[in-house]
């Protein structure tokens, strides 16, 4: 029997991020398991339709995206109307953002006795991506406190409700799932190169030059800034490699103008998002992580099932994916030196991180089984958890 159930985000398709595309394949697999999702999330663009389908997902756009303490109380209240007009259509709500649980759970005449599930995420919570512009983590972990269950997909944010005295019946772990699956392979890659170079011209590389891949939001917090200096470092010494760098924000302009004051800027590029990164994994010979537990929601899983070799700053989301702290593939977030050691090491001999790559997938995948994860999705939303 369909399983119907609301999802409220703050971000879908088609903006694209980690967290964007971590629910875009999310909602879609969940459709094998009898569970239909519906999506509710802001207007990003005064152009968008307010009503779309999306992977056979109904998505539904209400106002534009909170700025201010006054319009973060009027889309909230617009979603609650929008609730309590359509809730008997669905089984249960699950909320990705906790701070629109908050008004949700405050205001029991909009759920009428329907299940509200959330989702907390302490790293992107802290990172700034969710709803509420002025929020705090202290702020989400208290708005799960009524909700009927909380879904954490790392061991630091179950660590943070259980401190704040969440009981521990109520919290359902439920890890960030590798949706894609990459086969690498010298033909595939020809092919991949070749669609690529079709779309557009700066998508393309010089056959002397390895590719170095890092998905990341342009702001100052993704670490960008220490990517620059530590690929334009290798640069100035004469290295043959390319960067692609995949991601939007509000920094973008000011970097590209630092990129090219040094430059850079033809060998590191800003390739803007892409809702489909297989062509991309696959020409990659590198992908690097430099912002500490940025794009692990999504990016990071995906690259680590691809068996792509990757370099990341150390996190306890890295290591929850990865299960430990591999010495050649990680280093200290900030770490100029580390980063560029790691990335000199690698330039010189591309074999050095195949072995702990290897390892790390087989970590990944013996501990993170996707069928699983999304059977007890699927009994979450069916009241068996």
């Amino acid at each position: 029997m369909t399983c119907r159930i609301l999802v409220v985000a703050p971000k879908f398709w088609p903006l694209i991020d980690d967290g964007s595309l971590r629910l875009m394949h999310w909602t879609s697999s969940l459709l094998r398991f009898g569970i239909q999702p519906t999506v509710v999330t802001p207007r990003w663009h005064p152009s968008w339709p307010s009503e779309a389908v999306c992977r056979e997902i109904p998505v539904s756009r209400l106002l534009p995206p909170p700025k201010s303490a006054w319009s973060q109380s009027h889309f909230l209240r617009a979603l609650g109307r929008w609730i309590a007009l359509h809730r008997h259509q669905f089984d249960a709500i699950y909320v990705d953002d906790p701070f629109a649980s908050l008004h949700l759970v405050s205001q029991p005449k909009i759920l009428q006795g329907l299940p509200l599930y959330g989702r907390f995420h302490a790293a992107s919570i802290a990172s700034g991506i969710e709803i509420d512009p002025g929020a705090t983590l202290a702020s989400a972990a208290d708005a799960c406190r009524k909700l009927t269950r909380v879904v954490v997909p790392d061991a630091a944010s179950d660590r943070r409700l259980r401190s704040i005295g969440i009981p521990e019946d109520r919290i359902v772990r439920i890890a960030d799932l590798a949706f894609t699956q990459i086969r690498r392979e010298p033909a595939l890659r020809q092919l991949a190169l070749n669609a690529l170079g079709r779309v557009c011209g700066d998508l393309t590389f010089p056959q002397s030059h390895r590719l170095i891949l890092s998905f990341s939001d342009i702001n100052r917090r993704a670490g960008i800034d220490l990517l620059a200096k530590g690929i334009g470092k290798l640069l100035d010494e004469g290295a043959n490699c390319t960067v692609w760098l995949i991601g939007e924000g509000n920094y973008k302009r000011a970097y590209y103008e630092m990129l090219r004051d040094r430059s850079w800027h033809r060998d590191i590029m800003l390739q803007g998002t892409f809702d489909s990164i297989e062509d991309l994994l696959q020409v990659a010979d590198l992908c690097l992580f430099p912002g500490e537990g940025c794009s692990t929601q999504y990016f990071f899983p995906t690259v680590v099932a691809a068996n792509l070799p990757w370099i990341a700053a150390t996190s306890s989301d890295v290591k929850g994916v990865v299960g430990q702290e591999w010495s050649s593939l990680m280093f200290q977030p900030g770490d100029l030196q580390g980063l560029t050691t790691r990335l000199r090491s690698w330039l010189q001999d591309p074999s050095s991180l195949e072995l702990e790559t290897a390892k790390a997938k087989s970590y990944f995948i013996e501990h993170q089984s996707a069928e699983g994860s999304l059977e007890r999705w699927s009994s979450l939303f069916r009241g068996l958890l």
